[in-house]
C-alpha cells in the first residue's frame, strides 16, 4: 500500500476518534445539566463567604436545620423577587439580619455555618424553613407586627420561620 493511503487511513481513524470522544463529552455535558439541583443558586463573588458570616451570627448554638432554615430565608428572598435584585443586597439591608460574624476560617461555628449556606445554596436536603422569608426568636416579646400577620411555616431551635402569604 502506498504511503499515502496509509496516511490517509490513520487519518480516518483519528477524525472518527474524535467525533466519538466529541459525542461522548456532549453527553457527559447533558447528563452533568441533567443533574445539576434545581434548586442551586447562582451566587457572585463574595457572596457565600458573607452569606455563612450571617448564617454564624444568626445561628450560633442553634441546630443544623436551624442553619440550613436561616440560609434558605435569603435564597427564598431573592427568588422572590420582592427584597432585592442580588444576595448582597438581601443579606446586607438594614435591619433584616445580622452584622456578618468575624470572619474565623477554623472556628468550628463558622465551618458548621459554611456547610449549612452550602448545603442551602446547592438545594440539598429541601428547605427546611419551608418557603419562608422570615424568622425571629420564638421567644421575642413583644413579637413584632409582621410576625403576627404572616403565616408561621417552621421552628427549628429558638427561630420560628415566616412567610406572607399576601
Amino acid at each position: 500500500m502506498p504511503y499515502g493511503k496509509k496516511l490517509e487511513r490513520a487519518l480516518h481513524v483519528v477524525f472518527a476518534l474524535i467525533a466519538v470522544v466529541w459525542v461522548l463529552l456532549g453527553l457527559l455535558m447533558v447528563f452533568i445539566h441533567m443533574t445539576e439541583p434545581a434548586d442551586a443558586a447562582e451566587l457572585r463573588p463574595g457572596e457565600l463567604e458573607i452569606m455563612a458570616r450571617i448564617v454564624q451570627a444568626e445561628t450560633t448554638g442553634e441546630p443544623a436545620a436551624g442553619a440550613r432554615a436561616v440560609a434558605w430565608t435569603m435564597l427564598n428572598r431573592l427568588r422572590s423577587d420582592g427584597y432585592g435584585k442580588t444576595l448582597t443586597r438581601i443579606m446586607l439591608a438594614p435591619y433584616q439580619y445580622a452584622k456578618p460574624a468575624p470572619l474565623v476560617d477554623s472556628s468550628t461555628d463558622y465551618l458548621r455555618a459554611l456547610l449549612a449556606t452550602v448545603q442551602a445554596v446547592l438545594g440539598e436536603g429541601g428547605d427546611p424553613s419551608n418557603g419562608a422569608t422570615h424568622f425571629l426568636r420564638c421567644d421575642l416579646r413583644p413579637q413584632p407586627r409582621w410576625a403576627l400577620e404572616f403565616e408561621r411555616r417552621a421552628v427549628h431551635g429558638n427561630h420560628c420561620f415566616y412567610r406572607n402569604t399576601r
